[in-house]
């Protein structure tokens, strides 16, 4: 039985492979499902190292206590992922126009942590580990270069929120107008866009596409070709190189669209079973009439973000819902605006996931950050969305198009418009009725992201040249091939001359025609 037992765990470990993940910061949700990625194969038998680009400084957490090494690296200066226009001011501030500011700070934030990484010797401490198969940030082509230079064969990637129209681009996925809004653009459009909308779209993607996307790893490309010389490959040849890219979204919590062998969806992998509430919130759960009202804009949005006519308009609007408590994270050490009214209970932490699946919590009051949405969607609950930035909109367009949420634009927010959308949320059952059917169908989902996550990991670690096998032809062509314009345009001259000949012809035959008729007259006469 011993001998046994030694040999399984000989057997073991041989199939273990040796793991890096590479991590960048833009915010905690991010941090939290790379960290998922790497307990579920720590948990798998494998052995997974971190390393960790810190875009964000003041994101403590490692997202996991199980990777073997964390490196977590900073930039001698101030982050200028920091100045992003969307974190400095999320309420006040419309993104994702030409002209924006956004692109500048985020090829910034490429540009000196690239260079700064390549100068602190992080190449070699990635050779130590001898890795088996790598896994990178969707968002950050540095990892990719790196990898590159550390011989690592076998690379995936991995993105927090569902696939973005850069990934769509280097896999070659069609990315339409008519139907596929820019994930990233806080612009309100949908999957049934009317004329004008299609318009934005299309040109917003024509530029993103042509000059935008191309530019974020054509300053990275710079990078690695300084210090290793213009032979170096480009950041998007490397990129199109990996083998796949998983994605934290979740079939049906999508707007449905066209993928590929390469896309895997493991939405819900951050997930956890609900624990036990702490005596503050189980006390606030008890002292409620009628339920309670969650409500968190997340990590990202600051409440000193948020401007004070607005906070003051959240409190006016809870007030009058005297029958509900209110659980609202508030960052705030001033509370001063709480005062004399009873039902609203400030907190810099919330249990959110073990609030969400309680059945007295009734309403949840979110920015539709991704975790955010798969935790409520997951839970059953109605969710008033309120999206501050980037892929919110998006993902909250989604939950109302499944009938279990509102979504109210923060542009045009008002006291009377929020109280509405509460009232209905609270009052009108097809609400709650539509988010527990959509609970039932994600819980009844056949597919476990965990057992595909490390699946994928596996296969592609044995199998380093999948990636040429996967790829859509498309990912490398041209505007005038990819939508057939050459042949378009050929097929326009010759209808043209088509059409041209017909009409010579027709001509020339009215003219014989005439003759003969004329002719044939006079000799009648």
């Amino acid at each position: 039985m011993l001998k046994v037992a030694i040999l399984a765990g000989l057997v073991c470990q041989v199939h273990s492979l040796n793991v890096l993940l590479y991590q960048t910061t833009p915010a905690s949700s991010h941090v939290a499902f790379s960290g998922a990625i790497v307990d579920a194969l720590v948990d798998a038998g494998h052995t997974v190292d971190k390393l960790i680009a810190l875009w964000n400084p003041y994101i403590l957490s490692n997202g996991t206590t199980k990777a073997r090494r964390v490196l977590r690296f900073n930039l001698n200066k101030e982050s200028p992922w920091m100045s992003m226009p969307h974190l400095q001011k999320p309420f006040e501030t419309k993104y994702s126009y030409p002209g924006d500011a956004e692109p500048v700070e985020y090829r910034k934030t490429l540009t000196q942590f690239c260079e700064q990484m390549l100068d602190s010797g992080i190449v070699d401490w990635i050779k130590e580990g001898n890795y088996d198969v790598a896994l990178t940030a969707a968002y950050d082509a540095c990892g990719h270069g790196m990898f590159y230079v550390a011989g690592i064969k076998s690379v995936l990637v991995y993105s927090p929120t569902t696939l973005i129209d850069h990934w769509t681009l280097l896999y070659g996925l069609p990315a339409m107008a008519s139907y596929q809004p820019n994930l990233i653009r806080n612009n309100g459009e949908g999957d049934r866009p009317n004329f004008f909308q299609r318009l934005s779209i299309l040109a917003d993607r024509v530029w993103q596409q042509q000059i935008v996307l191309p530019s974020y790893h054509e300053v990275q490309t710079k990078v690695f070709r300084a210090k290793y010389g213009q032979n170096f490959p480009t950041a998007t040849e490397l990129a199109q190189k990996s083998i796949g890219i998983f994605v934290n979204s979740h079939p049906i919590l999508e707007l449905q669209r066209p993928y590929c062998a390469k896309v895997k969806q493991i939405g819900g992998i951050t997930l956890r079973k609900a624990g036990k509430l702490s005596s503050l919130f189980e006390g606030i759960l008890k002292s409620a009439k009628k339920g309670v009202i969650l409500f968190s804009f997340g990590s990202l949005a600051k409440t000193d973000f948020i401007p004070y006519p607005v906070l003051l308009m959240f409190v006016e609007v809870f007030k009058k819902f005297k029958d509900y408590n209110v659980i609202w994270k508030f960052d705030l050490d001033d509370t001063h605006i709480f005062d004399n009214v009873t039902n609203i209970y400030p907190v810099k932490w919330t249990q959110q996931i073990e609030l969400l699946n309680d059945p007295r919590v009734k309403l949840f009051i979110s920015h539709s950050g991704q975790n955010s949405m798969l935790e409520s969607a997951h839970a059953g609950i109605p969710v008033l969305s309120i999206p501050l930035f980037l892929d919110q909109n998006y993902n909250s367009l989604v939950l109302e198009r499944r009938g279990s949420a509102i979504r109210l634009n923060k542009h045009d927010l008002t006291a009377d418009v929020m109280e509405r959308a509460m009232w209905k949320l609270l009052n009108e059952p097809k609400y709650r009725e539509n988010a527990k059917a959509l609970q039932k169908m994600l819980k009844n989902w056949p597919i476990n992201p965990r057992e595909t996550l490390v699946n994928w990991v596996e296969y592609a670690a044995g199998n380093p040249a999948l990636a040429e096998h996967l790829q859509i032809s498309s990912a490398n062509m041209g505007l005038i091939q990819y939508f057939c314009i050459d042949v378009l345009v050929f097929v326009g001259i010759l209808f043209v001359g088509i059409i041209f000949g017909a009409v010579l012809m027709v001509r020339k035959g009215l003219e014989i025609f005439n003759v003969t008729f004329s002719h044939f007259k006079r000799k009648m006469e």
